[in-house]
């Protein structure tokens, strides 16, 4: 799942969809992306997205407890699946015109948490706040595991693109 502005370029319109990537509003409740997102989950296809509404540096970030938004728990509800919580670190690397050179190389990360079940029969509207509650505490413990276990630094997470175009 990908912002629609992803897809305003017909070239990059055509790669996106071609790895089976489908746009998404992020500023309304896209029914027709809903949609796409539980017709695939309910075919058994994973549905990738970012909690936080896309990529968010520092505070705003998930790695650093910053907030998320209700759809992948919602979806996770909706489809009876559960949210696997994923870090990608580097990918943010690539708004640097350098890494697109040839013989330059971006590096990443991705560490996969354990699985997060929604609990539906929790009163009321618990089951969400528990699954939220889980998902944002797997976020951080994610960037612990990359750090701890394959030497990440701060130098490593995130950075908005301002500071590539800087240099």
């Amino acid at each position: 799942m990908a912002m629609k502005e992803l897809f305003a370029n017909p070239l990059a319109a055509a790669l996106f969809r071609a790895v089976g990537t489908f746009p998404t509003d992020r500023s309304r409740v896209d029914r027709a992306a809903v949609r796409t997102a539980l017709r695939r989950l309910e075919e058994g296809r994973a549905v990738c997205l970012f909690p936080e509404g896309g990529i968010r540096v520092g505070r705003e970030s998930v790695l650093n407890g910053g907030p998320m938004r209700p759809g992948a728990v919602t979806l996770a509800h909706l489809a009876g699946v559960p949210v696997i919580p994923c870090v990608l670190l580097g990918s943010d690397t690539l708004y640097d015109y350098r890494r697109w050179l040839p013989f330059r190389r971006a590096r990443f990360w991705v560490a996969f948490g354990e699985p997060l079940h929604a609990r539906p029969g929790l009163p009321g509207k618990e089951w969400r706040v528990r699954l939220e509650e889980e998902l944002a505490a797997a976020f951080p413990a994610l960037r612990a595991e990359l750090m701890e276990r394959y030497g990440v630094t701060e130098a490593d997470l995130p950075k908005a693109p301002e500071e590539y175009w800087r240099t």
